[in-house]
């Protein structure tokens, strides 16, 4: 019994220091200048003193933000939840979420799939899309006890709403 709990406090040990190397070379990007223009702007700007959370879709806005919350995280000693909402609209809708999961996994970043269960629109489905992400992911930031809730858009997100609403007059 002496040996498996010596065993076990040396795979915690193991792990930590694993994952220690890991957020040394997450951070050690940031020695990129470039890099390190756009997190201290983020910084600027975010000033959350309280755990919080990102919802990441795959995309690259949301994969930079995603990025840049780790850090911001690590350097703030705060806890940060990521959040994925699998809609289930598409055939392989949960293939990607996997996927995004298992790119995130490489940054120590978890990311917990939220799915929307239940019948599926057939009209107005990107409207109906976004409401229903925004209730799982409000939902369970109130679970969590969680604040803050960080949504990744680029200036592109804002072209395409603009004409999308400028069509439907």
């Amino acid at each position: 019994q002496i040996n498996l709990f010596f065993k076990k406090q040396n795979m915690k040990k193991k792990s930590l220091n694993a994952k220690k190397k890991v957020h040394n070379l997450i951070l050690k990007h940031l020695s990129n200048p470039k890099v390190l223009k756009i997190f201290k702007e983020f910084k600027r700007t975010l000033n959350i003193k309280t755990n919080f959370a990102v919802a990441v879709s795959g995309g690259s806005d949301s994969l930079s933000l995603a990025f840049l919350a780790k850090c911001y995280s690590l350097l703030n000693k705060l806890e940060v939840k990521f959040y994925l909402v699998d809609h289930r609209l598409r055939k392989d809708s949960y293939s990607e979420a996997k996927l995004v999961s298992s790119v995130l996994k490489k940054f120590d970043i978890n990311c917990k799939i939220l799915t929307w269960i239940g019948k599926k629109p057939s009209t107005n489905i990107q409207a109906l899309a976004r409401d229903k992400r925004y209730f799982l992911l409000t939902n369970e930031c109130k679970k969590n006890k969680i604040n803050h809730l960080l949504i990744g858009h680029h200036i592109d997100d804002l072209y395409k709403n603009f004409l999308i609403r400028l069509l439907r007059g």
